[in-house]
């Protein structure tokens, strides 16, 4: 299924649960569910915290299905819903933030890895500020284009090529140590 397809699927389980459809919301929850787990994860790092983050975007999706305009994808929209819940949740939980470093593997979900990372380039994009990381994660993990980016941040795309920038180069020279 192409992404133009799967944005149609998405769109019409978003009309469903604009109607309260219980099992359109399931549908949509587990097509969504590992993508935005691994996301938040790179963000966050703390699974209560990673659940928090997820329960809240999807909450917030059901909630504001109505709100949807269709000026981006779904998944944009659900991403950007996915970033400010996290922001928001590492704002709110001042415990333990040095936690948010922790590079031990501690769920299941963790060891979901995509072929191309190695422990290097993880360790190195780990070190990254958050809005840096999510521009990696959103660019290299999820194949946005730095507009959905934009619009997932709510921020400029100067903005995002700028992080963009800052990361590659602090990957650069975190890679050639």
């Amino acid at each position: 299924m192409n992404n133009d397809s799967n944005n149609e699927c998405d769109s019409h389980l978003v009309e469903r649960i604009c109607q309260h459809d219980n099992h359109a919301f399931e549908q949509l929850y587990y097509a969504y569910h590992e993508r935005l787990y691994r996301f938040i994860w790179r963000l966050i790092k703390d699974k209560s915290l990673i659940e928090e983050a997820l329960n809240d975007t999807m909450m917030t999706v059901w909630e504001k299905a109505r709100s949807f305009r269709k000026q981006s994808k779904i998944s944009t929209w659900i991403f950007g819903i996915a970033y400010r819940k996290a922001m928001e949740t590492l704002r709110s939980n001042t415990k333990d933030k040095a936690e948010t470093l922790d590079f031990e593997v501690q769920d299941e979900h963790q060891k979901l890895n995509l072929d191309i990372q190695s422990e290097w380039v993880k360790h190195a994009v780990n070190h990254l500020p958050y809005e840096q990381k999510a521009v990696i994660e959103l660019t290299y993990f999820n194949g946005f284009s730095y507009q959905e980016i934009a619009e997932v941040m709510q921020c400029p795309i100067g903005t995002v090529k700028t992080r963009m920038f800052h990361a590659r180069k602090s990957l650069k020279l975190k890679l050639a140590a």
